[in-house]
């Protein structure tokens, strides 16, 4: 282990995940001309190519000391939230003295100086306590991309917050300090996970930031939109809202009528959808 590594990678990787999508998310992490040590959950059962992919990664960074992988399993999946939270418990736990906790999903890629850059500006502004990037959507079926940047100020990230959602969620990179404090994912919510904790940070004051360059590549493909679609996942962003516009004292017609507008996208036809993104986002 090298004591002087910064910063924590967590990542968490399930069934559904491809084992072509993860290695190149691995890799962006293992090029980055910053080292990190990377934490990787497996969220219940998961692929035997992927489980034995990790189990290899493992084992060459303990004979090579390089690129350090640590990697857990659990046999039952308990979502996203759970799985972040019990890989912050690991990196709380560790012996390496890390200053910062990154985030990264399995099938997204990290540009080579994504942490570098991520660090030096967190060096830099030290009232900071979460900073995301922006991002380059892009699809292994179209030749289309789409270069997305968020806001850079806390107030405006924290200003639109009910309208979107501050931060590009694998582009992430938090203090740790802030997890030293008790800070940890909602686990009680239904697939608004992040939007809930930037909610609860937004509420205890931790300041937000971007930076206005794409540091990581989003995987967007054709079914994003569908998985995003139904009544379940309407009604759990809509909630998320309303909680958001009482618990932020920002409850407003504006922002009621926009919170019920996305409900409508989210049960509507996947075509519409489709168009309204391409033209909001």
């Amino acid at each position: 282990m090298n004591c002087e590594v910064r910063v924590a990678v967590i990542m968490s990787v399930y069934l559904m995940d491809k084992l072509e999508y993860v290695k190149q998310a691995v890799l962006s992490i293992e090029m980055q001309s910053l080292p990190c040590d990377f934490y990787v959950m497996a969220d219940g059962p998961i692929t035997k190519e992927i489980n034995d992919y990790f189990k290899t990664l493992t084992q060459r960074s303990r004979t090579i000391n390089s690129f350090s992988v640590y990697y857990y399993t659990r046999k039952e999946n308990r979502g996203l939230a759970f799985s972040l939270n019990q890989l912050i418990e690991h990196v709380l736990e560790s012996q390496n003295n890390y200053s910062y906790i990154a985030r990264m999903d399995a099938d997204d890629i990290s540009l080579p100086n994504r942490i570098q850059s991520q660090v030096n500006y967190l060096d830099s502004n030290k009232s900071v306590d979460v900073l995301g990037t922006g991002c380059i959507e892009f699809s292994s079926t179209r030749s289309d991309i789409y270069l997305k940047v968020l806001p850079v100020e806390d107030h405006i990230l924290k200003r639109d917050i009910i309208r979107r959602c501050p931060f590009i969620h694998p582009s992430v990179m938090f203090r740790k300090s802030l997890f030293l404090k008790g800070f940890r994912y909602p686990t009680d919510t239904k697939s608004t996970e992040d939007y809930a904790f930037w909610v609860i940070l937004a509420i205890a004051g931790y300041k937000f930031g971007n930076i206005d360059e794409a540091l990581i590549k989003f995987r967007f493909e054709d079914d994003v939109l569908l998985r995003r679609r139904g009544f379940k996942k309407a009604n759990s962003e809509f909630i998320a809202r309303w909680k958001a516009m009482k618990q932020l004292n920002c409850m407003s017609i504006k922002n009621i009528l926009f919170a019920l507008g996305i409900w409508a996208l989210r049960v509507a036809p996947t075509s519409l959808a489709q168009f309204a993104y391409k033209k909001l986002r």
